[in-house]
């Protein structure tokens, strides 16, 4: 997603919605609608600065979160909670021209469906970063979520806060079940007090301000597989520590901890020359090729990069341009390996869940960048390397 700047997300904005956001804002605020023509912002963007500044600011966290949940994976948590939480709008939701009139119409018409949109696209980021961890072997337990549960687990997160690092004294745990039924907890636990510089409301004074912020621990657990996946900053002691209290406060049991899992991605077989694909009819995909491939010749720490940018689908035209480009004794299948390939998948549809294409890297041993993608083409992509022989997830 681009940097925010509000001169381009008003122009991506049909007019007839940003009326109804000023209205829901502030109904004193004046603009000749009528008048504007086309996309012209200028007078909506003049009228803004003319305001005061505290509408301004909500008008300003509005614009900003709609941008923010306007890439994929916002657009596509939207659409799926639409379609199968409030089916009767799909309708509406699909004649909407473009991703930041969709979010901003769901704020305005399903604020409920907005506000969980934008928990789980916050998650889906976090599941494409490093300190996002996995672990299978957990006790596969149906749950029941009670009030009871919530406190009991957010006293195990304030028992081991507290006494390691003289933080989380207040805990609130609130809990998500998301439609492919994993349990999604969000923990929030108040932070170090930390003082801020800033301005007095209506004033030039500059003040010191001290504040307690919370920070934020998400765990997901897969009952069905018996998996646990959390964000939590800390290292290796703190990823075992809530191990344990996700048992004992959720699961109602003990937890031996263990080191997270890390995929491990098989890549040298992709350095035979037109290596298979293979696609099936149910993943709704038109064509996949190999863009990018990183190759690194055995015994030697540097690699050669090579990169295409065709547009015909399926094709094989790295393997062409390896064989024309590199020598075969020095780079050949046998005496180098591949440590990176980037895959371009093109889908035979279009709808609101699902752009018309997508690209992705795949490292060996253990990196990705998928993780981000929404939960149906991240399901599409994992069928599709295990076909493929190239992920080998224990």
């Amino acid at each position: 997603m681009s940097a925010y700047d509000p001169r381009k997300v008003l122009r991506k904005i049909s007019n007839s919605l940003l009326k109804q956001l000023f209205e829901r804002i502030d109904d004193s605020i004046v603009i000749d609608w009528a008048a504007i023509k086309g996309q012209d912002i200028e007078p909506i963007y003049n009228a803004l600065l003319a305001l005061p500044d505290q509408i301004v600011l909500k008008v300003q966290q509005v614009l900003n979160d709609v941008h923010g949940l306007s890439d994929h994976c916002g657009i596509a948590i939207i659409s799926d909670e639409i379609a199968t939480g409030y089916p009767i709008y799909m309708p509406i939701y699909e004649k909407l021209e473009g991703e930041h009139d969709r979010v901003l119409w769901t704020y305005l018409n399903l604020p409920e469906v907005y506000e969980e949109a934008a928990r789980f696209a916050r998650v889906d980021w976090y599941a494409s970063r490093s300190y996002w961890k996995r672990r299978a072997g957990m006790p596969k337990v149906k749950l029941i979520i009670t009030d009871e549960l919530l406190d009991r687990f957010a006293q195990e997160l304030t028992a081991y806060y507290k006494k390691l690092q003289l933080r989380g004294k207040q805990c609130v745990v609130e809990h998500r079940l998301r439609r492919n039924g994993a349990d999604y907890f969000f923990a929030y636990l108040d932070n170090y007090s930390k003082k801020s510089i800033a301005f007095e409301d209506g004033s030039n004074d500059l003040v010191v301000q001290s504040q307690r912020l919370a920070f934020e621990n998400v765990f997901v657990y897969h009952h069905d597989h018996g998996v646990l996946e959390m964000m939590a900053d800390g290292g290796n002691d703190v990823w075992k520590a809530l191990q344990v209290a996700f048992g004992h406060g959720v699961l109602g049991k003990a937890v031996d901890p263990v080191d997270p899992l890390k995929p491990s991605y098989q890549l040298d077989h992709l350095l035979k020359h037109n290596h298979p694909l293979d696609l099936k009819p149910e993943d709704a995909i038109e064509s996949v090729r190999i863009s990018q491939m990183r190759i690194e010749p055995i015994g030697d720490g540097a690699s050669c990069l090579i990169k295409i940018k065709s547009t015909i689908p399926g094709d094989y035209e790295i393997y062409s341009r390896i064989k024309s480009w590199l020598c075969d004794d020095y780079f050949g299948p046998a005496k180098s390996h591949l440590r990176q390939a980037t895959f371009r998948i093109k889908f035979t549809e279009d709808d609101p869940g699902r752009g018309k294409s997508v690209s992705f890297s795949v490292s060996h041993p253990s990196s990705c960048n998928f993780r981000n993608f929404p939960d149906e083409i991240q399901e599409i992509v994992e069928r599709c390397l295990e076909r493929w022989k190239v992920i080998n997830d224990p």
